[in-house]
């Protein structure tokens, strides 16, 4: 078929083609096709708040308001979400409240339950299976891999000002990898580009450089060590860069340790023939729908 035609088809789903075993191109689930990759350079890493850009989406696109937030909010809007979970889905929203929910917070505290949201679905979306990669990796014996958590808080290519919390949500590095003019200069013309901005920028110049020619993201192995299964070092990338150990632990435990006899592996792990063809944005409709 030409490209032209089935190119058309990926606007009908909001994140794009999923990767399914077809028994063709992908002969296996990746957590058995894990252990025969070989061991070359590799680099994995976040945002600290991934799965806020989502939500700040919502808000900006007037979906949702910020005084919608709550405890009953996020058990609908998780219901909503995972309903793959069955009878279990009580049993794991609940565990995931007492670990991510602060002491004394109330239920209609609306910034600390979008922080909340925020941070579970951050685990579940995102640093969840970052960190199970991670582990594959070590468990095969690769010496050569290299994690980063960027917590860098900066206005280049904000999209949404949220009062009393500034996140660094899913694509804040971009505009320091690739140095968009757009971004740059919006952000400029309203006074918000500091010189931490352009000293962010050089370090991600150098560290992506340095790992593509070298394979590895620094030549001074005590500034970015590699990782390895006991200690899970790390670099945080802030105004500061921090060697850190213990890479987004309680993410990695909740979803690889803990829930997995729970609720088995997450995704489920079965050849997807209708390619994800129920799309995110008709669940999150229908979510829409019940919440009103």
């Amino acid at each position: 078929m030409p490209f032209s035609k089935w190119l058309l088809l990926d606007d009908n789903l909001l994140l794009g083609w999923q990767m399914v075993q077809d028994n063709y191109f992908l002969p296996d689930v990746p957590r058995n096709l894990a252990s025969k990759r070989p061991n070359i350079p590799v680099m994995y890493g976040n945002c600290r708040d991934e799965w806020s850009y989502f939500d700040l989406s919502f808000l900006r696109d007037g979906l949702t308001k910020l005084s919608d937030y709550s405890k009953g909010f996020f058990e609908l809007f998780f219901g909503t979400m995972a309903s793959y979970l069955a009878s279990r889905e009580f049993d794991v929203v609940g565990m995931l409240e007492g670990v991510y929910t602060p002491f004394g917070t109330s239920d209609d505290d609306h910034l600390a339950w979008f922080k909340i949201q925020n941070d579970i679905f951050t685990s579940t979306g995102f640093t969840g299976f970052i960190t199970r990669e991670i582990d594959w990796h070590l468990l095969n014996g690769n010496k050569q891999v290299y994690a980063y958590e960027i917590t860098y808080e900066s206005q280049i290519g904000r999209f949404y000002e949220l009062p009393g919390w500034t996140p660094v949500y899913h694509s804040c590095e971009i505009p320091f990898l690739w140095m968009m003019p757009n971004d740059w200069l919006t952000a400029g013309s309203k006074g918000k580009v500091t010189t931490d901005d352009f000293d962010i920028a050089d370090f991600f110049a150098d560290a992506w450089t340095n790992f593509a020619k070298y394979g590895k993201p620094n030549l001074d192995q005590n500034l970015w060590p590699a990782m390895n299964y006991s200690t899970h070092t790390y670099l945080e990338i802030d105004k500061i860069k921090t060697v850190k150990q213990n890479y987004r632990n309680i993410d990695s435990t909740l979803w690889n340790k803990v829930l997995p006899p729970l609720i088995g592996n997450w995704p489920p792990e079965r050849p997807d023939w209708d390619n994800g063809t129920i799309a995110f944005k008709d669940v999150f409709h229908n979510f829409i729908n019940r919440a009103n």
